[in-house]
């Protein structure tokens, strides 16, 4: 019985030792296995990071480019004003244009603010009367459309920058 005995731990040692090594080399497997997944996650999001890093290069290319756009037509649209509104001077005389209704009808209109337009300086204006002579009437019309201007360039170049360069590709 002392065989039997020694030959049944001598089988249990053989499997025992045989399921520790199949569960060593099974672990082995697995670290493997994490290691390999880490590695292939750790590229891809420095892959992702590269990409979004591009991404935010070229938008800010395209808006440095847009900003310079805007500004060479804000100063393009000043200077027209400025030439509008010298020779506006030599057109209009001052005479009074519209009178206190009309300007009362006109303030406050979509878009519209002539409460704040400058006294007339006609002597032919009663004290009393507000009105806006032909050079007030210009020179509003003028600041009016280099204001419109100036917000139409500005929103252009805002959907200009959010629209997809040529040859961007959609993800």
């Amino acid at each position: 019985m002392n065989n039997n005995r020694r030959l049944a731990i001598a089988v249990f040692l053989l499997v025992g030792g045989g399921m520790l090594i199949g569960l060593q080399m099974e672990r082995g497997r697995h670290r493997a296995e994490v290691a390999e997944l880490r590695a292939s996650t750790a590229e891809d999001q420095r892959l992702a990071a590269g990409a979004a890093m591009q991404r935010l290069q070229e938008a800010q290319a395209r808006g440095d480019q847009l900003t310079l756009q805007v500004a060479e037509r804000e100063r393009q649209i000043t200077t027209l004003t400025k030439e509008k509104r010298d020779a506006l001077r030599q057109a209009t005389s001052g005479r009074a244009c519209l009178g206190t209704a009309a300007l009362r009808v006109l303030d406050g209109a979509a878009g519209l603010r002539v409460a704040d337009m400058p006294e007339a300086a006609s002597s032919a204006v009663a004290a009393d009367a507000r009105i806006a002579t032909d050079s007030d009437i210009g020179g509003w019309a003028l600041d009016a459309g280099a204001q419109y201007e100036s917000c139409r360039e500005r929103l252009d170049a805002l959907i200009q920058w959010h629209l997809k360069p040529q040859g961007a590709r959609q993800e």
